[in-house]
């Protein structure tokens, strides 16, 4: 049998080893997205001076008809960080999380991209999907199942150690030489980071198979959530929401009133029936995923409810974390570095992978050659 899993170990990593390389690089690159983006657009000293969260929905929305008759606009994020609004703008053959972000220039009466975004979407297509669309994605599926099978067979080629000498078989000896010293690396190394492994694959199949997310939703007794970034803009289709620019400010200024103490929001600018949805986060909101919602009847102008994430059930919390959980954010700073490390080390075993995979066909040659 351990033959069986060793290989199934080699052959998977031999065959994606450069598939988990681009996916672990680029998930590292994009661990500090929001930081990274958040540096590189602040504004100057004049647009300081303008309360972004004054900044009308209507405006924006006028602003990105001129400038973007065909686009549509999934939602607008308000931070009580940012000076101005950002908006979400989904141009036409574009998927919903394939939209970029947009500043408006008060100054200028024009909408610029956020700095930095081009360099995160490509990021972010690179993780989905290689950069190639629906093919990509479901080699990068494929690629997390496999990462999964390496994981297991690693752990049970390795249980040996683990049962005889548990703390000795987790450390690195770096007193051996050659292919000792790689497979104890390779190995115990291995071990450390598994936990971190496990919780980023289950994760992210959140994101691969829809049979897959749906059955976290059923099992957990939650219903599917409708997608922030909607599907693709149908050509000559106006940004804005089925209700009128009046309706929609109303709805932000009921919002203000009803929470004044938040870190962010995004006016959700699509209704369900006659409601519309604003997700907000509270300033003492453990991460970004541990969001409110507040349903608003845009007709009768009140409030229809306010789902809190602190009184979620347990696997409420947990299903609307995924994204939180895949980056390590639902852990604080210490989950964020952990995964952003991890997601680097993914290297050091594809290197020490291939050094003992070389090492043991340079022994087979040279048993060959001796026979």
């Amino acid at each position: 049998m351990r033959k069986f899993w060793f290989w199934i170990h080699w052959f998977i990593g031999i065959v994606l080893f450069l598939f988990l390389s681009i996916t672990a690089l680029s998930g590292a690159v994009l661990s500090f997205q929001d930081e990274i983006l958040s540096g590189l657009n602040r504004q100057d000293v004049h647009v300081n001076e303008i309360d972004a969260l004054s900044y009308l929905p209507s405006r924006i929305l006028k602003e990105v008809q001129a400038h973007y008759p065909q686009a549509k606009v999934s939602h607008i994020h308000y931070e009580r960080d940012h000076a101005l609004p950002w908006v979400w703008i989904i141009q036409p053959g574009q998927k919903g999380h394939e939209g970029m972000y947009y500043v408006p220039n008060p100054l200028t009466d024009e909408l610029t991209l956020v700095k930095g975004m081009r360099f995160f979407g490509a990021m972010n297509r690179l993780h989905r999907t290689l950069m190639q669309g629906q093919l990509g994605k479901n080699i990068v599926a494929l690629t997390t199942v496999g990462f999964l099978l390496l994981i297991v067979s690693g752990i049970y080629m390795y249980w040996g150690s683990l049962k005889r000498h548990f703390f000795a078989s987790l450390k690195i000896d770096f007193t051996k030489k050659g292919k000792a010293f790689l497979y104890r690396l390779h190995s115990a190394l291995g071990m450390w980071v598994v936990p971190w492994y496990l919780l980023i694959c289950l994760s992210g199949l959140y994101w691969s198979y829809g049979w897959y997310a749906q059955a976290l939703h059923a099992l957990s007794g939650i219903e599917v959530p409708m997608k922030r970034g909607g599907g693709k803009p149908q050509v000559g289709k106006a940004p804005q929401p089925s209700l009128s620019l009046e309706r929609l400010d109303a709805v932000w200024t009921l919002f203000r009133t009803h929470n004044l103490a938040f870190e962010s929001a995004d006016v959700m600018l699509s209704l369900q029936g006659k409601n519309m949805s604003i997700r907000y986060v509270n300033e003492d909101a453990p991460h970004q995923s541990a969001f409110n919602t507040l349903s608003i009847d845009t007709e009768q102008m009140r409030v229809v409810s306010d789902k809190r994430y602190d009184d979620l059930p347990v696997q409420a919390k947990l299903i609307q974390s995924m994204s939180s959980l895949h980056s390590g954010a639902f852990f604080g700073w210490i989950g964020r570095v952990s995964v952003f490390i991890v997601s680097l080390s993914t290297l050091v075993f594809v290197v020490t992978g291939w050094m003992l995979y070389l090492k043991r066909r340079h022994q087979q040659k040279m048993r060959t050659k001796e026979s």
